[in-house]
């Protein structure tokens, strides 16, 4: 499978606007029941350790979880597919007024260190994505309101975490 990772060679032929079709629907009704709520959607870009930029070999590795569950499918079409998905999620960020973050904006390096598989962040990466998230959304002024409510963005002493904390908090539950 890794050797033909970058081959379209006996893969199926995908059209990424056509497949995201179904995704674009969901989406859609998904931000439906959100709102119904009275809850403020904020959606965040899909982020994975493959990357454009990297060697084949380097992302032959970092696809490696990819490639076992989607075979089907070569590296370049699943970076094509992410990148159609990506723009859905702008597009109906753009349209419904809803604060988008791409991923590219949280700079998370696409390393194992950071990821614990093709897509999913690992203890180290998800700290970082949120360490870098917070103040992206506190930029935003419709969050920002939402936020200042928090116990824990106000500035009240018995409202703050120990420096550390959460670090702490995460590692433990990594572990279990």
């Amino acid at each position: 499978r890794q050797r033909a990772a970058h081959s379209a060679a006996n893969k199926i032929h995908v059209e990424p606007h056509v497949v995201s079709r179904r995704f674009d629907g969901r989406l859609r009704k998904l931000l439906d029941a959100v709102e119904n709520i009275g809850a403020t959607p904020v959606l965040l870009g899909i982020s994975s350790q493959l990357r454009r930029e990297q060697t084949p070999e380097e992302q032959t590795h970092a696809a490696v979880t990819a490639l076992l569950y989607m075979p089907y499918l070569s590296i370049p079409q699943m970076l094509d597919l992410r990148d159609e998905y990506n723009g859905v999620i702008a597009q109906i960020a753009d349209e419904r007024d809803i604060t988008f973050i791409p991923a590219t904006a949280l700079n998370i390096p696409g390393s194992p260190q950071y990821y614990v598989d093709t897509n999913h962040y690992s203890s180290a990466g998800s700290l970082l994505a949120g360490k870098r998230l917070a103040p992206l959304m506190l930029t935003e002024p419709k969050l920002r309101k939402i936020l200042e409510q928090c116990p824990l963005a106000r500035s009240e002493p018995a409202a703050r975490t120990r420096p550390g904390e959460l670090e702490q908090a995460a590692s433990s539950h990594a572990r279990h």
